[in-house]
């Protein structure tokens, strides 16, 4: 695994040598510009002294009281001057390693040297004909101007020159040194500064060595050790870069996906997403980018083209100072296997709970049967007797007469109340049916259900349970219709109407209530039973837990009531008190997010959108 942070010796010493080296040449730079500058006013001073003393002595010699006893002319002056000048200065005219004083004029368009050089053999007389290296400083000097130049000379090297003019005399003066010379302590002080940078990052690098090298074979072991824990878990570990990019991944994911690590490293982390869950990923990513974590489920794909659930877990990192993710994704398949079994499982307890609650009805749905059934039965037997005298009067010859006739009138007249009597008992058998066949429904669609017609229904069907020992108030106000499970919500109804009838031993009253308000139903079922007592009350909703007599119930039905009620994302509440009674209250939203869903996603969709 990559750590992060990483330090790189070899970049920092470069890093080091090379500031190191700027600072030095920096200082050496600025030593040699205020060298150059000092040295230039030194040789222009020379020039300067070497300027007065000529021309005193060119002042004498042209005195009528010179030592010659008459005025020479300019040219033996000038003559006089070099040759005594050559004597004076024969060694005393350099200085330093390459300092020369060079006394120059104009001589037929020529430059002649009229001192004695440093650097040749010659002695008067020595002409440069046309010579341009000297042409810029001479040229000021024998014009009458004086200063410092950095030019070439004789030679045609480079030098640091000052030149001056003579008063009075067709002459220059210049007094020069090699740069060379003056750059030479500057040059080996730059080797030297080279020298001692190295020194000096060798000696750092040691002891970053010696101090840091226990930290770094730490820290080495510490990776080697995370690279083991990474490399050998059980769940799928991804390192993927900002632009999700697999960086990294373990053992357990190569496996997993049907891929080698060298096909894994560079993909497109969505390419192991199944392409319905891209845009699910896509938005993730803001979130985590934002220095937040994020779990989400989703479905995943094999190279195989295999799909299993996953549970993956996305945390943002640095890696080297950039932004990456560590991604850890879990398969989930016996997770949603197991889900999916305890649905069917739950379905059949449920299912159970409503075949052992229509055992209870049998009976009872019976004798509501066999009751309608019964004058159903006489009352044809009755049309059968007046159809055989009907037959026997309409075959009579005196059918005409008054008696007869009022007599035929009599058993039409029964004979048509019999029909309709049968026709209502048929439609209440009929009415009886249904309300069980929808009852009794397992499909678990949800849809748009009135409830108040949902509640009047399941009254039908626990008529017979409830109208010998109690009556039935009902209070249903107009409400709006609830998106949910019509056969849940009935099965609902049904249980709370059971308990509250088999609380109450005579007499009792039921009632029944529903009404609306923020965007909620209510349905309220209150009894004037025998009520629950208070240390039992948090136990009524657990699974087989039951206060009634063996053979009575199952100790199912309100629990199915509690799951029904919370997988609708409804609440239900319960007040009671021993000897008063037990009010349940159920709240329904109106409607949830998902359109429709089946049994067995409807449990697994409680905990996600994405299975």
């Amino acid at each position: 695994m990559i750590t992060n942070n990483s330090f790189k010796p070899s970049r920092y010493m470069i890093i080091l040598f090379i500031s190191l080296i700027s600072m030095f040449f920096l200082i050496i730079f600025s030593l040699y510009d205020i060298n150059l500058e000092h040295k230039g006013a030194e040789l222009n001073e020379m020039g300067k002294n070497v300027v007065l003393r000529i021309e005193s002595l060119a002042e004498c010699l042209s005195d009528e009281q010179s030592i010659f006893k008459k005025k020479l002319s300019d040219k033996e002056v000038e003559k006089f001057i070099v040759t005594h000048l050559n004597k004076i200065y024969a060694n005393s005219h350099s200085f330093d390693k390459t300092g020369e004083i060079v006394l120059v004029r104009f001589f037929d368009n020529n430059i002649e040297l009229l001192l004695q050089n440093r650097f040749k053999s010659s002695n008067y007389d020595l002409q440069l004909a046309n010579n341009k290296l000297f042409a810029e400083s001479v040229m000021k000097a024998l014009n009458g101007e004086p200063g410092v130049i950095i030019a070439k000379d004789y030679r045609g090297e480079k030098v640091l020159a000052a030149y001056r003019p003579f008063s009075g005399l067709n002459l220059g003066l210049m007094v020069k040194i090699d740069i060379k010379e003056i750059r030479e302590p500057y040059i080996i002080a730059g080797i030297f500064a080279v020298i001692l940078s190295l020194f000096i990052v060798f000696i750092g690098s040691l002891i970053y060595t010696k101090i840091k090298n226990p930290s770094m074979e730490l820290l080495k072991r510490k990776e080697n050790k995370y690279r083991g824990i990474f490399e050998s878990a059980t769940d799928m570990f991804f390192l993927l870069s900002n632009k999700h990019k697999i960086i990294d991944v373990n053992k357990s994911a190569r496996k997993k996906y049907h891929f080698s690590e060298d096909q894994m490293l560079g993909k497109d982390f969505k390419e192991l997403i199944f392409q319905k869950y891209h845009r699910q990923f896509t938005q993730t990513l803001i979130t985590t980018f934002k220095g937040l974590e994020a779990k989400i489920l989703s479905r995943h794909i094999t190279s195989a083209g295999e799909t299993f659930p996953v549970e993956v877990h996305i945390t943002p990192i640095l890696l080297e100072e950039d932004e990456a993710l560590l991604v850890s994704v879990r398969d989930i398949s016996k997770r949603v296997d197991n889900q999916k079994k305890n649905v069917k499982l739950e379905a059949q307890l449920s299912q159970s709970e409503k075949l052992a609650s229509i055992g209870q009805l049998a009976a009872g749905v019976a004798h509501e049967i066999n009751n309608p059934m019964g004058y159903i039965n006489s009352n044809l037997n009755t049309m059968n007797k007046y159809i055989w005298k009907l037959n026997k009067f309409f075959s009579e010859l005196e059918i005409n007469s008054k008696e007869r006739a009022e007599e035929i009138e009599e058993m039409m007249t029964d004979f048509g109340d019999a029909i309709a009597e049968s026709l209502e008992g048929a439609d209440r058998v009929k009415k009886i049916v249904a309300d069980l066949k929808s009852f009794a429904r397992t499909d678990n669609k949800f849809e748009f259900v009135n409830i108040n017609e949902g509640i009047a229904s399941t009254l039908n069907i626990v008529h017979n349970q409830l109208k010998y020992h109690c009556e039935v108030q009902e209070d249903l106000q107009d409400i709006p219709e609830v998106f949910c499970i019509r056969g849940k919500i009935n099965q609902v109804i049904m249980n709370l109407l059971v308990n509250a009838g088999q609380s109450i031993k005579a007499n009792g009253l039921i009632v029944i209530k529903t009404w609306s308000e923020n965007e909620k139903v209510f349905i309220s079922i209150k009894d004037n039973g025998i009520g629950i007592p208070k240390d039992k009350i948090n136990q009524i909703y657990d699974p087989f837990y039951t206060s009634k007599e063996v053979g009575v119930g199952t100790g199912l039905g309100l629990s199915v009531v509690y799951d029904i009620i919370k997988k609708h994302e409804g609440t239900i509440d319960v007040i009671s008190e021993v000897g008063v009674g037990t009010e349940f209250i159920i709240t329904l939203p109106y409607r949830k997010d998902e359109e429709e869903e089946d049994d067995e996603d409807f449990t697994l969709n409680s905990q996600s959108n994405y299975l």
